[in-house]
């Protein structure tokens, strides 16, 4: 295996105050930040970007749409992908997602990474009118909608497919996507029926939520036991982890971010004081050799790619950090 990948989760809302653990010192949202985030990820060299697809989420409840934003950064970026992190199935047709999926691909060069989920956030859908049904039926409707799409991406001819929630009848795709046979596909799953979603449809599976070494395995053999099931071979499907970092030069800056954290900390989700804390050791962190060690530790067990939401965000230090220090120890 060679060199892991690593990407930016680039934060489209702000969390401080309490109104989200992803951005917990980030104040008001603006798109400067946002612009100059990918910008310097750009240049840093990392090799993938991700936006969030939220309609309402963090402070005041103010987030950039995902599609347009990832649309607007293909424009000014040169090198680095652009994930969908991820795209919620509930939220856009389909057929249509596949054609906007298959427009990016090329005005980007060829540089999308198609992130996509059953959804999740009830008061979202509440909110703008969207059904939300059960799980098990959020799933079932994914894994109809990415059948969809790849056929949209592959066949020449119009595409006709009458299934049980979606159907499309001489369906043209063009232009097809740049990359071939289609942009990697990645679904984030750790829960048995995404997880079965994952091994029959994705090409990337991710897992998120700061998972310990020991969760992260326990996955990975329920994810092998059920790519065998399928019949295909397990080392086809790439490896992600997604999840927080908190890095700093020694470990007093460390301690130094950790407590305006603290300070900053109004209690989200109900929280109470300390939550910071708790949450901060579950997540990759500390002084460069620190985040190295542990990160090896990882791609020991078959990691080939991180994803990264920078705790010290919007400020650019860390991830400046991680791509002169971290990154090229591997």
């Amino acid at each position: 295996m060679g060199r892991p990948e690593f990407g930016v989760a680039i934060i489209t809302f702000a969390g401080a105050g309490g109104a989200h653990h992803d951005a917990p010192l980030y104040q008001k949202l603006d798109w400067r930040v946002t612009r100059e985030t990918a910008l310097e990820c750009d240049r840093l060299g990392y090799d993938s970007i991700w936006i969030c697809d939220h309609l309402m989420m963090g402070r005041d409840q103010s987030i950039f749409e995902g599609w347009t934003t990832l649309s607007a950064l293909s424009s000014i970026t040169e090198k680095v992908k652009l994930g969908s992190w991820v795209l919620c199935n509930s939220y856009r047709n389909p057929a249509l997602v596949a054609k906007m999926a298959a427009t990016l691909d090329v005005i980007s060069g060829g540089r999308l990474i198609f992130g996509y989920g059953a959804g999740w956030h009830e008061r979202e859908y509440q909110a703008y009118g969207i059904p939300f049904p059960k799980p098990s039926i959020r799933v079932e409707q994914m894994k109809e909608g990415l059948k969809i799409i790849k056929r949209l991406w592959t066949e020449k001819e119009g595409v006709t497919y009458k299934g049980k929630y979606y159907g499309v009848l001489g369906a043209v795709c063009e232009p097809k996507p740049l990359q071939k046979p289609h942009p990697p596909i990645m679904v984030g799953a750790w829960k048995p029926l995404m997880l079965e979603a994952a091994a029959e449809l994705a090409d990337i599976w991710d897992m998120g939520g700061d998972p310990s070494l020991e969760m992260y395995k326990e996955k990975l053999a329920i994810l092998e036991e059920k790519c065998s099931r399928l019949g295909r071979p397990f080392g086809d499907l790439k490896k992600s982890l997604h999840g927080h970092i908190l890095i700093g030069p020694t470990k007093y800056k460390v301690r130094d971010i950790k407590r305006r954290i603290e300070r900053g900390w109004g209690g989200a989700y109900g929280a109470p004081r300390g939550y910071a804390y708790e949450q901060i050791g579950r997540v990759i962190s500390g002084t460069p050799d620190q985040c190295v060690e542990r990160l090896r530790s990882f791609i020991d067990i078959g990691v080939s790619q991180f994803i990264f939401i920078f705790l010290d965000f919007p400020s650019l230090e860390g991830i400046r950090l991680l791509a002169e220090k971290v990154i090229t120890q591997f």
